[in-house]
This record gives structure tokens, sequence and C-alpha cells, in this order.
């Protein structure tokens, strides 16, 4: 059985519109992933501006989609039963079916940000049901030019995106590259030393481009740096996959797959590394809408290489200026400021 539906309020110190919105997501913590850490920061954020109410399904949801419809629905029910409701945001595409039929039945406005995958997914039903209703409601916020451009090509009215981009937390700076290495290399039973690390952070799917890496790119780099190693932290469907080509190509001592890694651990491969790469590939109806880690990564300084494809490009812009890339990062994508421009975009429309 699915974990039970939470709901509870985040009420501002002093809203500035007055305004009440309803946020529903099917992504938030203690499931950890991008979309979750989106969906909390952002309500986090947008709670010191509005009267936020948050219905919240805090499990893995994809194989109970219908269930939290209703769910979702008769929670929104009872919330609208007793309070006035200015705006409704949906935090992922997904949920735009839900939202049709609660803008028509109670005649509010319904916005919903689109990430990528939650658009493009190749299955003809999803196709069918879930880009006409995203058209249908009054404000679709895309994570990335990518993602919007997805969204136009499926019928969704230009009119109705804006591009606002995800976010990114100071969670791992702090740490000098030597204690972290020091540190990191106590955690792996490892001696880092003057080694050239290379990171990359996400999960082992097709789209990701990690095998594509370690096939094609780690010869060409260990004959120029025979000193280095690959670090890919995550776990998925392509984990046996990646450990298979590792051992087929005789690269198990420069390349390592850490599938579970706590924020604390993390921190210090972000910090130890020499060099992020996002290598991702283009998979047809899979997407990369955005790319947070290449966030997390420039907040430590880090410097960031990433294929120039979809929703990387919109992440990766700006990390190859003069100054530091954690000022860059920090200046146009932290929570606070993304978070503003959503409260923006909720007042003008709903003022």
């Amino acid at each position: 059985m699915p974990s039970r539906l939470a709901e509870h309020d985040r009420k501002a110190q002093a809203p500035d519109h007055k305004v009440t919105l309803l946020v529903l997501t099917r992504k938030y913590p203690p499931v950890t992933g991008g979309m979750e850490r989106v969906s909390y920061e952002l309500t986090t954020h947008l709670a010191a501006r509005v009267e936020l109410v948050l219905v919240k399904f805090s499990k893995k949801s994809d194989g109970w989609v219908p269930l939290v419809y209703l769910l979702f629905f008769l929670r929104t029910v009872l919330v609208m039963a007793q309070r006035r409701v200015d705006a409704i945001y949906l935090t992922d595409a997904v949920l735009a079916p839900l939202g049709v039929v609660l803008r028509v039945l109670y005649r509010a406005k319904v916005f919903v940000i689109v990430h990528g995958l939650d658009i493009t997914f190749a299955n003809p039903v999803f196709q069918h049901i879930v880009p006409p209703a995203v058209a249908k409601l009054d404000k679709v916020i895309c994570v990335s030019s990518a993602t919007r451009r997805a969204c136009l090509q499926r019928g969704v009215p230009a009119h109705k995106t804006i591009v606002i981009p995800n976010g990114a937390n100071d969670y791992f700076a702090g740490l000098s590259r030597e204690e972290s290495r020091s540190r990191l290399g106590a955690a792996l039973g490892m001696e880092l030393g003057d080694e050239f690390l290379i990171l990359s952070v996400g999960r082992l799917v097709e789209r990701k481009g990690f095998h594509w890496f370690v096939e094609r790119v780690m010869p060409e780099v260990l004959r120029k740096r025979p000193n280095a190693r690959y670090f890919v932290v995550g776990g998925g469907p392509l984990a046996d996959r990646m450990r298979r080509l590792t051992s087929q190509r005789g690269l198990e001592d420069h390349v390592f797959v850490f599938s579970e890694v706590d924020n604390r651990l993390l921190g210090l491969f972000y910090n130890s590394a020499d060099v992020f790469v996002a290598p991702n590939i283009t998979v047809a109806g899979d997407m990369e809408g955005f790319g947070i880690v290449l966030l997390e990564a420039g907040s430590c300084d880090l410097p960031v290489v990433g294929s120039d494809i979809e929703g990387i490009a919109d992440a990766v812009l700006g990390g190859t200026r003069s100054r530091r890339t954690r000022d860059y990062v920090i200046e146009n994508y932290s929570w606070p400021r993304v978070a503003e421009k959503h409260f923006d975009i909720i007042a003008r429309e709903v003022s």
C-alpha cells in the first residue's frame, strides 16, 4: 500500500499580497531525487511570501498515479471547503490532468512546473493525455529552454510558458580540497593523493551517458593523464552494465561507481574532484530537463563540463566565464532568487 497522504500548512509571516497557494506534489522528501529537492526548496521559500497549503505524497508514486489523483482530489475538496485559495501549483506535469479538473470545478488559476521527462515520456497514452492537459492550464513554468521547446512541440501555447530554472543551495561548499580528499579517501579506503579526479553524479540511466564516457572518453583521458580516476555517484538500472564495461575495458583501477552516498559524503566528492562532467547523450523520449547536480558542483567552485544538449546547456551557461563558478551559481541560481521569480508569476496572475 502506498504512503499516507500528508497535508500541512506553511504560513508566511506577512505575505505580501495575502495570496493563498495550494501546492500539490507527488515528489517530496524523504524520497530522494532532483524533483523531490525542487519541491521541498520551492515550497519552503515560497512559504515566506504566501499562505501556503502543501498537499504531498512522500513515497515513490510512479506506480500509483491514479490513486494519487484520487487522494489529491479529495484533499483539495477538503481544503477548498475550509478556505479561499487563489491559485493551485502542480510541481510536475503528470498532475496536469487533475489540474484541468480542478481548474474547471473551482474556476481557479492552475500553474504547473514542467521538468522534461514529465512532458516527453514516450508512451502513446501518456502523450495523448498529459501534454494536452498541460496546454489547458494557466501558466506553464519550464525549468529550461529545452523543456520549453519540448512543450511547444507538443502544442502548449507559447504565451503560457515561461522559463524559470531550478535552484541550488549552499549544501556542499566549505571544506578545502586537501581536507576533503583526506576525509573522502578515509571513507572509501583509498589513497587519493594527487590523482586527477573526474566526477559525475546522477542516476545510472541511458541518457546520462556515463557508460559512453567510460567506453569512449576515459581511454583518451588516461593517455594524457595516467593518474586519472572517474568517480560516478548514483544508482540505477545501468549499474551492472557500468561495472561489466569497466571490467571489459580493464579500467578497474580508474573507474568507480558509488551507489549509496549520503549528502555528507556527496559533499566530499564535490570538494575533492578536479572537474565535474555531465556526458549526457540524446535518448528519444527521455530528455534531461535541467541538471541540478551541475549547480551543486558549481557551488563548490568545481569546473563543470557538459554535453551541449537539452537542459544541460542551460545549467552549464556561465561556467566558462572568468569569475568564480561558485559566484555565478549563487548569484543566478540561489533558491531565494528562483523562488522570487515564481512568486512574481503567482502575484501577477492572481492580482
